[in-house]
């Protein structure tokens, strides 16, 4: 993911260029004063149901990235570590940026102006700019924190909704009202049906973050559909969030009213921040005042927050000092120490030894930029993750091996099962209960059980059809448990059951060979409590996309 720094208390500076090209775009207007808008948005309304489900996806949006990442910023867990209350408004976010409209000179922001009034007063189309750690996703989080509670107050507003634009890399998109749709059911849960409809009437805001994620090959190619999305679908509003050097380098520039392009703390933005923690910090400002390179390195907010938390309460001669020769350098030693701080900080608690989950990680991130994703999900890792042929073939033989347990012990169980199951149903809404790890493969092991039973049953009356009209000579005895086993794996090899017996031996795989525990949420979950990782719904991210580019270089470093 982006950029995971502190959340902006009203000290911003923010400077506009002329990144942005003019565009001509009909965009939708949702405000309560225009009429228009507010009797078409009453009349292509959905049902209540649907109505609820907005309201429940609203819920997870803020749930997620609000209460999940926002609320856990760098400077918000400094001070949780140093056991002081947190006041929203004395903690101040050292953040600092520019904007900039087509045809005007690049002008700075007050302190007191949100990325909302930015939003608003631009056609609602905001394209986000900076360097690695300059604060770009949580810029993008604090405009979702007041769409959310404009959508609240407001019914006829649209769910802002964030994606990352990681997944477009794997080249199969043209279209992002497709690409949409899918995300929308693999990270939210929501069917196909509500997504169209969703995005028909304008119900869904999105909130694009990473554009530079995106393979390079693919970024023209994801623009110009952002773009195709933007004018097509007359939208109520969108932002994309990009890194500058990335956005530069494009072919075709978004065809967006506004960029804020987000700039470097200054010395003085430093020490204030500094100031705030006191003596805990002490230290540190010595470090900064003494040594320029790492000055310059605090400029990143991202950065700024690690060192706070590496030496927060450290003196000034357990320092270690930043000697790299570049920026990259001091910034690779710089996350080191960091993980370093940030095992030890369990102690005794420590279930796992600190080279197992350097190891973990570094492969977890390798694997996560290898196959474009943003936020790992257990049920979304793919054949493509085992290494060599022997991994492959293990993994054969396990799938084998499965297969044939299923179709050996069907014959035996399927008869007691089919009552313990007959009240079973699929979900067709969006569940309002919380999001949990591998929640879509038990859904769907849910699912292709109840497919499976209901095929043995329909089967099983073809079974009995045959013998009661004496179509062939078995007992009902066997006719049924034949006709039942069949049934059962038919539906359930039809309707997920497949994909269920794919994913466990892909785990088991990984496991066998100790690249990757088959129990992996526990690690998942303590890397959390580390400050490593964040849960997002079902899924997992690190704290900044630079921490897991830093561990996935550390897993090629060690590769032959």
């Amino acid at each position: 993911m982006d950029d995971n720094l502190q959340e902006r208390a009203g000290h911003p500076t923010i400077i506009v260029k002329g990144d942005v090209k003019n565009a001509s775009l009909n965009i939708g207007n949702h405000n309560k004063q225009d009429t228009n808008s507010s009797e078409s948005t009453t009349s292509s309304a959905s049902t209540n149901i649907e109505d609820k489900n907005l309201r429940i996806l609203l819920d997870k949006v803020e749930e997620y990235w609000v209460d999940g990442i926002l609320k856990h910023a760098l400077h918000k867990e400094l001070w949780i570590e140093l056991g002081k209350q947190l006041e929203q408004d004395k903690l101040h976010q050292p953040l600092r940026a520019t904007y900039e409209v087509p045809n005007q000179k690049p002008q700075p922001l007050s302190y007191d102006t949100k990325i909302s009034q930015i939003f608003f007063e631009h056609q609602r189309l905001l394209v986000i700019l900076g360097d690695p750690g300059a604060g770009k996703t949580t810029t993008l989080l604090d405009l979702a924190k007041d769409l959310i509670q404009q959508a609240k107050q407001d019914h006829s507003q649209p769910i802002p909704v964030v994606f990352n634009l990681s997944s477009w890399s794997s080249g199969k998109y043209q279209d992002l009202h497709q690409w949409l749709i899918d995300e929308l059911k693999q990270k939210y849960t929501v069917n196909k049906d509500l997504s169209v409809s969703w995005l028909k009437h304008q119900q869904i805001l999105p909130l694009l973050d990473g554009l530079d994620e995106v393979k390079a090959e693919f970024r023209d190619n994801c623009v110009a559909a952002i773009n195709d999305f933007i004018s097509g679908y007359q939208v109520t509003g969108a932002v994309v969030c990009c890194r500058a050097a990335e956005y530069q380098a494009l072919s075709t520039y978004l065809q967006f009213r506004c960029a804020v392009n987000l700039q470097a703390l200054t010395q003085e933005q430093i020490g204030d921040y500094l100031q705030q923690a006191g003596d805990s910090l002490a230290a540190l400002r010595v470090l900064l005042d003494t040594d320029a390179e790492s000055c310059k390195l605090a400029g990143s907010p991202l950065m700024l927050g690690v060192m706070s938390l590496t030496y927060a309460d450290v003196s000034a001669d357990a320092i270690p000092a930043l000697l790299g020769d570049t920026g990259t350098q001091r910034q690779t030693q710089l996350f080191e120490q960091y993980i370093e701080k940030a095992i030890d900080r369990k102690g005794n608690e420590q279930p796992y030894t600190k080279q197992y989950i350097k190891d973990k990680l570094s492969w977890l991130g390798f694997q996560m930029q290898q196959h474009g994703q943003s936020v790992f999900m257990l049920e979304n890792m793919q054949v493509s993750w085992l290494a060599g042929s022997s991994q492959r073939l293990i993994y054969g033989l396990i799938i084998g091996l499965i297969v044939g347990l299923i179709v050996g012990l069907v014959v035996g169980l399927v008869v007691g099962l089919i009552t313990g199951l007959i009240n079973a149903g699929l979900e067709k809404q969006l569940s309002e209960t919380k999001v949990q790890p591998n929640q879509g493969i038990r859904f769907t092991l849910k699912n292709a059980l109840f497919v499976g039973f209901t095929g043995s049953i329909l089967f099983g009356i073809i079974g009995y059809a045959m013998w009661f009209f004496n179509l062939n000579d078995w007992s009902l005895v066997n006719n049924l448990l034949l006709i039942l086993s069949i049934g059962f794996i038919s539906g359930f090899l039809t309707y997920g059951g497949e994909s269920i017996i794919q994913h466990y031996s892909l785990r088991l795989t990984l496991h066998w060979f100790k690249t990757f525990p088959f129990k992996a949420v526990p690690l998942l979950e303590h890397c959390t409590k580390l400050i490593l990782l964040r849960r997002v719904g079902g899924g997992y991210i690190f704290i900044h996309r630079l921490l897991l580019e830093h561990f996935a270089q550390k897993y090629r470093d060690k590769q032959p």
